[in-house]
This record gives C-alpha cells, sequence and structure tokens, in this order.
C-alpha cells in the first residue's frame, strides 16, 4: 500500500507567458494564473476568479506585466482572449444549495490522504462536488471494500457518515499500526493523524460546545501539534491540504490551531505559551456552535443583521469557554479577539494597537489567511500568494512583524 501523493513540482518549461493587459475585468479567469518570483513559479490566481481592479493593483505593486499559465490550457486561454468568457455572477440553484446546506451536518469532511491505495475500508465514502453529495465508494462493516485509484482520483471533498465516525476512527488507529511506510512517509501520516483526530474532537465539541471533556481533550490535541512542531520544521507543511474544496468550521478550527502554533513556534515562543497559543486558537470559533446554522452556511453575503448576529459568535465563544475549568484564561484572547484589527476596524470591541493582544494579533492573521484561501460554494478560492498580498496591503490591520514573519514561513510551505 502507498499513499497517494499530492504534491509535484511543475517544470518551468511548461508554462506559457500572457500579458496582464489581455486580462478584463469582470470575467472569471480561465486557469490558473502564475508569476514568476526569483525564478520560481508561483500560482497567484486561481482558475474562476473574478479579475478585478484590486487584482490588478497588486500586480502593479508587484510591478507584474507578463503573467504564465500551463500550457496544457492554451485553447481556453486563446478563448478568453478572443472574448469568449464567462459572466461574472456565479448561479447556483437555491433549491440545491438548500438541500446541500441541511445534509452538511450529516457528513464528516475526511483527509484524503489517509484513504491508502489496496486498504479496505468498513464505511461508506461519499464525495461533494458541485454541491452535490454522491456514493464514492459503497462498504459495510460486514462487507468492507477496497480504496482503489479511481477512488482516490477523483476531484472533490471526500466525506463519511457522521454515523461512521467510530468505524472511521478504527480505521485511523490501524493506520497508525502500520510498520513497512518509508520514514518520510511515517513522519506526514503521523502529522495527519493528529491532525485528522484533533477535527473529530472539534466536531464533536461543535456538536456539544459545553462538553468538559472534550474541551479537555482539545488540551491533548494541542500537545501533540507542539511535539510534532518542534519535533520536524516541515510538519506545517504535512498538515495543511493544498486545496480545501469547501469549508467546514472544524477543518478551519484545526488549521488555525495548526499555523498559529507554527508562527509561535517561528516566534521563539516556549512550550507553555504555545500550547496556551493553540487552545485559543483551536476553539477561536466554538461561538459559531450557538449561532443560526442558516446564517453560518448562508450562500453569498450577509445583510447586516445577519452579520449582526454572525458577529456575536466571538462573544458567545468566550461565554462558553468561561466556565470550562481546562480552557486556560491565558488563552482567552485568541478567542476574543481573532476579529479585532490594529485600526479599530474589528469587532466585537474595536480594539486597536497596543490593546490588542499577542494571541490576538496571531491569530487574526491566521483565521484572515485560512479564510481566504478556502474555497466556498459562492466563491473561488484565493491563492496563498494573492492571499498574502492582500493582507499586505491591509499591513495597518495586522502587526506588521508577526506578519511578515508569517509570510516568510509559509514561503517555505507554498
Amino acid at each position: 500500500m502507498a499513499l497517494k501523493k499530492h504534491f509535484a513540482d511543475l517544470p518551468v518549461d511548461v508554462y506559457k507567458p500572457l500579458l496582464v493587459r489581455d486580462l478584463v475585468f469582470g470575467t472569471r479567469l480561465p486557469c490558473d494564473v502564475f508569476v514568476r518570483e526569483n525564478g520560481i513559479m508561483k500560482r497567484l490566481f486561481n482558475r474562476g476568479m473574478i479579475y478585478c481592479p484590486y487584482a490588478e493593483k497588486i500586480l502593479t505593486q508587484k510591478s507584474v506585466r507578463e503573467i504564465y499559465y500551463q500550457e496544457r490550457k492554451k485553447t481556453v486561454v486563446e478563448q478568453y482572449v478572443a472574448g469568449e468568457r464567462q459572466e461574472e455572477k456565479i448561479n447556483i440553484d437555491p433549491a440545491v444549495f438548500r438541500a446541500y446546506a441541511s445534509e452538511r451536518e450529516r457528513y464528516f469532511q475526511v483527509e484524503r490522504t489517509l484513504l491508502i491505495e489496496g486498504s479496505d475500508v468498513g464505511f461508506c465514502l461519499y464525495l461533494l462536488a458541485d454541491l452535490q453529495y454522491r456514493l464514492l465508494l459503497e462498504a459495510s462493516e460486514k462487507e468492507p471494500a477496497r480504496i482503489d485509484t479511481a477512488v482516490l482520483s477523483v476531484p472533490g471533498e471526500i466525506l463519511i457518515r457522521q454515523d461512521d465516525v467510530r468505524l472511521y476512527n478504527e480505521y485511523l488507529q490501524s493506520i497508525r499500526t502500520m510498520r513497512h511506510l518509508p520514514q518520510e512517509e511515517s513522519t506526514k501520516v503521523e502529522a495527519l493523524l493528529v491532525k485528522e483526530s484533533s477535527k473529530l474532537v472539534i466536531k464533536e465539541i461543535l456538536d456539544d460546545p459545553r462538553s468538559g471533556e472534550m474541551v479537555k481533550q482539545v488540551g491533548n490535541e494541542i500537545e501533540q501539534i507542539v511535539d510534532l512542531i518542534f519535533r520536524k520544521n516541515t510538519v506545517l507543511f504535512d498538515m495543511l491540504e493544498l486545496q480545501k474544496y469547501d469549508y467546514f468550521t472544524y477543518t478551519h478550527s484545526v488549521d488555525v490551531a495548526v499555523m498559529s502554533v507554527a508562527l509561535g513556534r517561528a516566534m521563539n515562543m516556549d512550550r507553555d505559551k504555545l500550547e496556551k497559543l493553540g487552545m485559543g486558537a483551536m476553539l477561536h470559533d466554538i461561538g459559531k456552535s450557538v449561532i443560526d446554522h442558516d446564517i453560518v452556511c448562508k450562500q453569498g453575503g450577509l445583510n447586516n443583521t445577519e452579520y449582526l448576529q454572525i458577529k456575536k459568535h466571538v462573544l458567545e465563544g468566550v461565554r462558553l469557554l468561561r466556565d470550562q475549568k481546562d480552557f486556560p484564561e491565558e488563552s482567552m484572547p485568541a478567542v476574543l479577539q481573532h476579529h479585532e484589527r490594529l485600526t479599530g476596524r474589528g469587532y466585537p470591541l474595536g480594539l486597536s494597537g497596543e490593546v490588542v493582544s499577542l494571541f490576538g494579533r496571531i491569530t487574526s492573521i491566521v483565521d484572515c489567511y485560512d479564510a481566504l484561501t478556502t474555497e466556498r460554494p459562492y466563491k473561488h478560492a484565493f491563492t496563498p500568494y494573492y492571499s498574502l498580498s492582500i493582507m499586505v496591503k491591509e499591513k495597518k490591520d495586522y502587526d506588521c512583524d508577526i506578519l511578515t514573519e508569517f509570510v516568510e514561513m509559509l514561503g517555505n510551505v507554498h
């Protein structure tokens, strides 16, 4: 059995140039767009992103006049330049979206890399693509099925039914017992198993936010994350997904925790401080568990009333965690301040400048970055490169030194 490979560097000669002036405002980009920086190709815009004046301003600031696309996309690029372009609006059937949103809580998003080719599973796998849930692999505890290349090659989010979490946990335990994986793969598997375990814990907390036992378990998960980051500098690369096809609060929570701890490590925090930062970052969105599900999962932008409701998740999170004896008080700023901005334009308290704590400064950066780089049904994800460019342009909102450290850290990952 071998892990499915997800990461491959494309050689420079597969790229073709395109002048920036050939991009048209309000149109969807027909393919991924790259820039050359220090001789390395970096993905700047994702396919399907709307090209807007703000994106042009980023290119202008970087003095970019020529961009690149993969040669195999030559035909669609030529069609785009010739005027055959998609309209700006993303058309989603409201009935389809409602069905998708109502079913979300019945599924759990699993880490595709841990679905090892040749292994047997005793639970069904489902695919989430184009807002549709469909059976990908039929299996049961009595009649297991084997994972093959066909299953792993289908793009989209792979899910299991919430009722099958116990069986999925048993499958993860079986992976832990493998002894024949190469060292490099073994380390990566260990990191992903910790991440997957953390996702399961956070999902359970979001379902039952007053569970003190699960909050205690978060501490155990954070200890393992800190262990891994101390042991291997590149573990962040192992734990972060290059592409997330949909937004799940529990996955977002774990990603924010992993990146926050890694950033704190890069800033030379001691272990105790890292664990407290990780606790707050892992539970920063727990307040969303008591916000109307329809608002949290709403298609498109929120109206003023809905926006006021979603903003309440911060103080609701603080309220829920105040009563948890296993949640350190020192971790609370990560929960309370992850939407604050140094300019005072954030919420819920409109804090500014030095009043925003170190944990608040770190989680505000990481939370924003992860949100920008995650796909939504109504919005294409931004690339890491473009997301960081946006944040650097808005740098007055963030601690410049921490943002610089974050950019440098991710430069070694993406």
